[in-house]
């Protein structure tokens, strides 16, 4: 597989050396019929929950490992411009994967690429007189070329060394029109209606999507064949057992209901926007004060603040500018940035945090704790003292108090501002926030003429807003998933209190990078109620490979040696979540007393898949669709790895929910 899409290659700026590691073969793979020799095994693929559709590999044009992990069938058209651009993102996987990954090619000339065609038939017959690799070779040239007319479809047969009389008769009395024809019935039959399609191990991408949604979706299938193997089915009969558990077509595309209207907030009404001791650049007399709620990894927020910026010119001495944070759980870097800028400021003041407040938002994608100690020390700050807030989360409570602000007002994206309490959404035009500056001026002068000092107008003009964010829409809500009774199990490990008021459960996977990040959160929560008590669920997902086996560890320790114990292993686990091997998951049992051989013993035959597979089930007969973290307050249901003060929140409506 040395030729495996070599322009595409090129095109993507990989290595030369990238094409070595990639062994060329010209027999189809092992695919047999889809239920032909297989053991009478059930493999994991008909318990994940995504669309798996039975598209034959069989036959067609294939390249990469004999015995592969995840079989890629990839439907293209030769003129469409997505193709191209899709191929060197499939070359990078298969280079990057060359022992686990097979690619069988598909034709799906569209009827309006005049050209298509017959480059398909060209590519069949290259594969018709040099194999495989042949055919390889031709595609890339094609791609690499953008050639199709017929001459030059010859020209790149005579460039590659085949007969090229041969080869016009074979164009001529379209000889392999008959193998394109039934590409296009298999395409029809599976849904694939445009190019470029890929699937799999039969799980559908439409589109030329990036290479972290490709490589996301390869990395799950195969830890699902990893599984597989381990329930016995051999190596070399993988995609046919993924087959089997496969529909025989796509599910019908059902006629969706009109969208329920959306309540939104009311953009014409004035909202009690404090300013407090927010971090302000431009005159306390102004008579315009913008409140900006930002995230430092939103894109849209560093283009707003442009726009903000451009206004501020024209108006220098009319507009204040406060900021509040309002840094959102999905953005890794946004809170340690938000801190950084407090700290900036507590340093320096209101002059520190926006120096600090420009540096980040000019440099989006190096918000590290390295990178952040480099502007530290940019600005001449005492590192120091920088560290120690960061690590320590000094202005941890200030930031969560806008983030609190932000919630009540309703503000829940990034950017958010308010213009003397009127809401505007988003990285608007500079045209919309002039608008509604000379709407914000005119009030303010009103305000002035009705005896308003300079220094209070901004005062007057929200003293009678809304201090809670006022929606339109459908006076009453749809059902949300947000509530879910699920009673925890006796046999659960539990910590806090031994008679609660109320009981949270954490559905989690100890694979799972935003469970390690949820557990302070929950850490803090029990310190803050005593009188609450954290219940573990295990959820481990079926694409995180050793998520189980630790499962099956943590609850052999707790069968030898109690909750207690579970909890110290369940730290420490989470402590080195990159090091899940049995030897490393038996040391740890090791370290908080429990017999490691028993714990290998219970690893290795999945000794505790009742207890894991009830919890799992218990979510799955409750109808819910949950990822992981999920925490269950009460029948409060808490998506992902939250800001503390959701959960706060959460925690006193259950508490106070009888009062």
């Amino acid at each position: 597989m040395r030729h495996l899409l070599a322009a595409s290659l090129v095109m993507a700026a990989l290595p030369m050396m990238a094409l070595s590691l990639i062994a060329c073969g010209s027999a189809p793979p092992p695919e047999a019929s889809p239920t032909a020799t297989l053991p009478d095994v059930r493999g994991p693929w008909a318990d994940y929950p995504a669309e798996r559709i039975r598209v034959s590999a069989e036959d067609a044009p294939a390249l990469g490992a004999e015995a592969p992990l995840v079989t890629l069938v990839l439907f293209t058209d030769f003129e469409c411009p997505y193709c191209r651009r899709f191929a060197p993102t499939v070359a990078r996987l298969a280079a990057e994967h060359p022992d686990e990954i097979r690619l069988a090619f598909r034709h799906l000339p569209l009827p309006f690429h005049e050209r298509a065609l017959l480059a398909a038939e060209a590519a069949m017959e290259a594969r018709a007189q040099g194999g495989d690799e042949m055919f390889w070779r031709y595609h890339d040239r094609l791609f690499e070329t953008n050639a199709l007319a017929p001459d030059d479809l010859l020209a790149h047969a005579e460039a590659l060394g085949l007969d090229v009389a041969r080869f016009r008769i074979a164009l001529r009395g379209h000889v392999h029109s008959d193998a394109i024809e039934d590409d296009l019935d298999l395409a029809d039959r599976v849904g694939a209606r445009g190019t470029p399609s890929a699937y799999l191990n039969g799980r559908p991408l439409r589109g030329a999507v990036p290479f972290q949604e490709l490589e996301a979706v390869f990395e799950e299938e195969r830890a699902l064949a990893l599984t597989a193997m381990q329930r016995g089915v051999p190596r070399e009969l993988l995609y046919a057992a993924a087959m089997r558990e496969a529909s025989e077509r796509p599910a019908p595309e059902r006629e969706r209901p009109p969208a329920r209207p959306r309540r939104q907030l009311d953009e014409g009404v004035i909202y009690a926007v404090p300013a407090g001791d927010a971090p302000q650049i431009g005159p306390d007399d102004a008579p315009v004060t913008i409140v900006m709620f930002s995230d430092f990894q939103c894109p849209f927020c560093s283009r707003a603040l442009s726009t903000i910026d451009e206004l501020r010119a024209r108006h220098p001495d009319r507009i204040r500018l406060l900021y509040r944070h309002n840094p959102l759980p999905f953005h890794r870097d946004a809170l340690p940035a938000a801190l950084a800028a407090a700290e900036a400021g507590a340093q320096r003041g209101d002059e520190g945090f926006w120096q600090m407040l420009r540096l980040l938002f000019a440099n989006p994608r190096a918000l590290s704790t390295e990178d952040l100690e480099g502007y530290a020390a940019q600005l001449g700050l005492d590192l120091d003292r920088f560290r120690a807030a960061l690590e320590g989360q000094t202005h941890l409570a200030d930031i969560e108090a806008d983030q609190q602000l932000a919630a009540r007002l309703g503000a829940r994206s990034t950017p958010t501002f308010y213009v003397n309490g009127r809401l505007v959404r988003g990285a608007q035009p500079l045209q919309v926030f002039a608008e509604a500056f000379d709407d914000a001026l005119e009030r303010a002068e009103a305000a002035a003429t009705e005896g308003a000092a300079p220094g209070d107008v901004y005062g007057a003009l929200i003293a009678d807003a809304a201090e809670e964010g006022v929606f339109r829409g459908p006076a009453e809500r749809a059902p949300t998933p947000d509530r879910l009774v699920l009673p925890a199990p006796a046999s659960s490990p539990r910590r806090g209190a031994s008679d609660p008021e109320l009981v949270v459960q954490v559905f989690s996977d100890f694979q799972c990078p935003f469970c390690a990040r949820v557990n302070p959160t929950l850490e803090r929560l029990l310190e803050t109620h005593p009188e609450i008590q954290i219940v573990f669920r295990h959820y481990p997902l079926p694409f995180h490979r050793d998520a189980r086996p630790a499962a099956n560890a943590a609850l052999e320790v707790q069968r030898q040696r109690g909750d207690e114990a579970f909890w110290a292993f369940h730290d420490r686990v989470f402590a080195q979540q990159r090091q899940l091997d049995p030897e490393t998951l038996a040391a740890h049992a090791r370290a908080v007393g429990a017999d490691p051989a028993e714990v290998e013993v219970a690893i290795r035959e999945d000794r505790h898949a009742a207890a894991i597979d009830a919890d799992v089930e218990a979510v799955r007969a409750s109808g819910a669709r949950i990822g992981t973290p999920a925490v269950l307050i009460g029948d409060h249901l808490v998506m992902g790895a939250q800001p503390y003060p959701v959960f706060e929140e959460a925690v006193q409506a259950e508490l106070t929910a009888d009062e």
